[in-house]
Formats: structure tokens, sequence, C-alpha cells
């Protein structure tokens, strides 16, 4: 129930009280004195309408019309910078063109719990549609006329997307008529697959051969240095016919020595004999003797020199051997069994 109404300055009301009592309240003025004003003025308030300014009184100031109940005080406010509705100690300001929702649950008002002064009278002068859509108000059957408006409106937004869809799909089936050369070309793909696939292959095949290559390149360079191994074993065979012949010069030196304690002896006995003849020839055998001992000694010399030489490069053979077995040994483990370019065994 509704026991007082306070407005302030809307429209022709400038400080306006009303207080109501139990039943039906009746009020009475003559003409241009603001009876509508009071009832735009509970409309304001109930239903936040009429929206903008123009209610607002002329000589301007705060609008606000206070409608107090049994159960609470509700403020309909604004200001030149504000919009707002009060219940109790909650303000709110964000509402839009409804009501806030807490103020909804306490009026529990209707728009057709306003008749006008110029309205007809109640129902009767209404279409049977009208009556209708009052009558599902009263009782809250409204859901369903807004469920099947709801239903409606969905119907239309797909019937819409249908129609899209449809001319989508025509004009899609003719872009695909355009694509129909791409059967033949799903075979060129596959053979350009085939033949990237190949291409990789040969390209891995190619760096195998470029290392393997780059590897034959180090064993040429290494035989390159067992190429002085074979001439060291031209020189070891120099240095063993030395050696023969110093064996040879030994021999000769051995008998030279023989000859020179026989020729001591020799000298022995011409002395004792004094016999100068056979001591002259004696002494030219010694001569020749002395003349190839000196030959002997410088040959001696130069086969130990050789000799000498012939340790240095018997050491640097076996050297250069050990070298060269090592190179054959992992020239082997790198060549492969079958050749990558002409397919043949390879014979290590």
């Amino acid at each position: 129930m509704i026991k007082k109404v306070t407005i302030e300055n809307f429209q022709s009301h400038k400080n306006t009280e009303l207080e109501f009592c139990r039943g039906v309240n009746i009020i009475v003025g003559s003409s241009d004195k603001g009876k509508s004003a009071i009832l735009r003025s509970l409309r304001w308030n109930f239903e936040n309408q009429p929206l903008g300014d123009r209610f607002r009184s002329k000589w301007g100031g705060n609008t606000k019309v206070t409608v107090e109940t049994e159960d609470a005080v509700v403020v309909r406010g604004k200001t030149k910078s504000s919009n707002f509705y009060r219940i109790g100690q909650e303000l709110y300001t964000s509402f839009n063109k409804t009501i806030p929702e807490p103020l909804q649950n306490l009026y529990n008002f209707l728009p057709l719990n306003f008749q006008w002064q110029h309205d007809s009278v109640f129902l009767l002068g209404n279409s049977g549609g009208e009556v209708a859509r009052y009558i599902n108000e009263l009782i809250d059957l409204t859901i369903i006329d807004s469920s099947l408006q709801s239903i409606e409106r969905i119907k239309r937004s797909h019937n819409k997307e249908m129609e899209f869809q449809h001319k989508l799909l025509k004009e899609k089936q003719v872009e695909l008529k355009s694509y129909k050369k791409l059967d033949g070309l799903e075979e060129l793909v596959l053979a350009a697959e085939v033949l990237e696939h190949e291409l990789y292959v040969n390209y891995e095949t190619l760096s195998e051969m470029a290392d393997l290559i780059g590897e034959i390149e180090d064993c040429k360079k290494q035989l390159k240095v067992l190429d002085k191994t074979n001439k060291c074993e031209g020189t070891v065979s120099l240095v063993g016919e030395i050696y023969a012949k110093m064996d040879r010069i030994d021999e000769q030196i051995d008998e030279r020595d023989d000859f020179i304690v026989d020729l001591q002896l020799c000298r022995t006995k011409l002395e004792e004999t004094n016999k100068v003849s056979v001591i002259e020839e004696c002494y030219k055998a010694a001569d020749k003797l002395y003349y190839a001992y000196s030959d002997s000694t410088e040959v001696y010399f130069a086969a130990d020199s050789l000799a000498d030489a012939y340790e240095i490069c018997q050491e640097e053979y076996e050297e250069q051997k050990n070298i060269h077995k090592e190179a054959v040994r992992q020239l082997k483990e790198i060549m492969p069994d079958v050749c990558p370019t002409c397919g043949q065994e390879i014979h290590k």
C-alpha cells in the first residue's frame, strides 16, 4: 500500500506531498492543476517512464518523486549529472529503460495498472487481442507469446542462414568445376614426390662419395709418403751390396794379415840368410801389399759409413712400412664392397 508521495520539481509541482489512506483515494481539482502530473510522476517512479527531461519543471532544480510504502521508501531522482533510484539506503544508477530488479519485486506493477483520463473503459473498449494480452499478463502467460516470438525469430534467422548457405553452395559448386583439372595433377604430384625422393637418395649418395673422395685424397697423401719407402728399398739394396763387399774386404784383410805374418817369417829367414835379392823381392811384394792395404782401409771406412747409413735407412724403412700397412688397412675399412656409382664389386 502507498502511504505517502512527495513530488519535487516535476512539471507543475514544485513541492507537493500527498498522503493516502487504505481503500480508494480520489484526487479532485480543476483543470490544469496537476492531477495528471501526479499520475505521471507515479508512473515515472514505478516504470521509469517517460524518458528524457521534458517532465522536469521549467524553473529548474533537482527532480525527485518519493514513494513511501509499508515496506520501503523509494526515491526516483534526476539532476544535471545523475539519474538514480534509491531504495532505502541502496543507490542504483545503471538501469537503462527498465527499473532495478528489487523495485520490480517490491511494486509488482504492470502497465495495465494505470488507467488514464481519456482511456476507454477498461477491457470493454479494447479488442479481443488486447484483452487476451492483458489477461496473459495478469496470469503470466506472456512467456508463451515471447517464446513463440523467439521461435519465429530464430526460424527466420535459420531460413536466412539456409538461403545464404544454399547460395554459397552453388558458388562453391561453380568454383569446384574449375578444379576438375586437379585430378590429372594428382599423378604428376605423386611422380614429383618420387623424383624428389630419388633426388634426396642421390644427394645422400653424392655426400657419401664426396666423403669417400676426401678419404681417398688423404690416402694418396699417405701413399706419397710411402713412395719414399720404395726409394729406401733401393738404398737398402745398395747397402746390402756394400755389406757384401765389406764381407769380401774382410776376407781380403784376413788373407792380408796371414800374408803379412808369412812375410814377417820370410823377412826373418832372409835376415838370417842375408840374401839381398830375395829381400828386394820381398820388399816389392810388401810395397804391393801396403798399397793394397791402404786401398782396403779406405774401402773399409767407406763401408763403415755405408753401414751406418744402412741402419738409418733400415729404421726409416721399417717406419714407412708400418705407415704403409696402416694406410692400406684404413683404405680397406673405408672402401665399400660395392661401387656406389657403377654397382660392381670392389676387390680389396
